[in-house]
């Protein structure tokens, strides 16, 4: 039998890894999922609270990668927006409001992107060279120039499966601690990627 999984309409990291006690339910584990999800809850308010009551500033971040002249935006409301927000940094469509991702001319992105600190969940880019094949145009923004450029494909499987995408759905506090770790590396010293990697 099919079911449909609505998690991705979830505009808070924790109400996504919360649809683990549908699972839970499905499968008779009621009290294991309960577990992991309060553990999870307990995990990424800790890590949350460091980080608000640690950080100075609030670097702005930009987001994906255009699609044939157009850059579909994640919008302010978004899961992703709320896991930048929570890791110290400032999405540069922070004011935008909408249920689905927003079609946005490149030129108007470009212009906004001008003011980005950092530029992360760049589609499937492994390398830097292959952002400039897209458009060259956004080889001249300041963060790309600064080597500021974060992809969430440090984890894909050999078909093509990212990781990012499944369990970062049930455990939100790692995504929060790669964001926070790259926005303010001065907050963890030492620490090791683990949904991210460095573009070069």
């Amino acid at each position: 039998r099919v079911i449909y999984n609505a998690d991705y309409l979830e505009t808070d990291p924790l109400g996504k890894a919360e649809w683990i006690k549908l699972f839970g339910a499905l499968y008779c584990r009621e009290k294991m999922a309960d577990s992991i999800f309060n553990a999870e809850v307990q995990a990424y308010n800790n890590l949350k609270s460091y980080i608000a009551e640690k950080i100075v500033i609030r670097p702005r971040v930009m987001l994906g990668l255009p699609f044939r002249d157009t850059w579909f935006i994640s919008p302010g409301n978004s899961f992703v927006s709320r896991l930048i927000s929570d890791a110290g940094g400032e999405y540069i469509w922070k004011d935008t409001k909408s249920s689905v991702s927003m079609p946005v001319g490149l030129e108007n992105v470009y212009l906004k992107a001008l003011n980005a600190d950092y530029w992360l969940n760049i589609g499937t880019v492994r390398t830097k060279n292959e952002i400039p094949a897209v458009d060259k145009r956004l080889s001249e923004l300041p963060c790309f120039r600064n080597g500021k450029l974060y992809n969430n494909n440090n984890r894909v499987t050999e078909a093509g499966g990212n990781d990012f995408w499944e369990s970062g759905a049930v455990y939100p506090h790692l995504i929060l601690n790669d964001i926070a770790s790259i926005l303010h590396p001065d907050l963890f010293p030492g620490n090791k990627l683990y949904y991210y990697r460095a573009i070069y």
